[in-house]
């Protein structure tokens, strides 16, 4: 058994994805002004874990 067995279809995004096609758009008084922008997200897998539950 891997450590993404338990996670069903989320276990695709376990990894590290980066994004670079980001533009953000703020008014500014001569108009918009724009700036690209730049995410990095990582998905790990967490492991055993406790229910308040049980």
């Amino acid at each position: 058994m891997t450590d993404t067995d338990n996670y069903g279809p989320l276990a695709g995004l376990m990894g590290t994805w980066h994004g670079s096609n980001g533009m953000d758009k703020s008014p500014e008084k001569d108009g918009l002004d724009d700036k690209p922008y730049y995410e990095t997200i990582v998905f790990d897998a967490i492991g055993d874990v406790e229910n308040a539950e049980t």
